[in-house]
């Protein structure tokens, strides 16, 4: 039988979390880590995942500002005139 490091890993975290103090931050970003725990063992135990979204991100940029320019036209004139300008 195959174990896997994330089915080691949180018996451990809840573990040492009992024996330090509740206000640290090292006691948050163990809650924090646990809290997420679902998410957290997907990337650990699947080597494809990417730890952040850097790549979705800078994909779906130039579609946010695009839409944030469009809110934020200036004037009626300007909101007219900004679907036919250059972007």
């Amino acid at each position: 039988m195959d174990i896997s490091p994330s089915s080691e890993l949180e018996p451990w975290l809840r573990a040492k979390l009992t024996l330090i103090s509740q206000k640290t931050k090292l006691a948050e970003a163990i809650r924090y880590a646990l809290s997420r725990w679902e998410g957290l063992t997907r990337f650990l135990d699947d080597g494809r995942i990417e730890i952040d979204s850097n790549v979705v991100e800078r994909a779906i940029r130039p579609i946010a500002l695009n839409r944030k320019n469009a809110l934020f036209a200036g004037s009626d004139g300007g909101g007219e005139h900004w679907p036919s300008s250059p972007r």
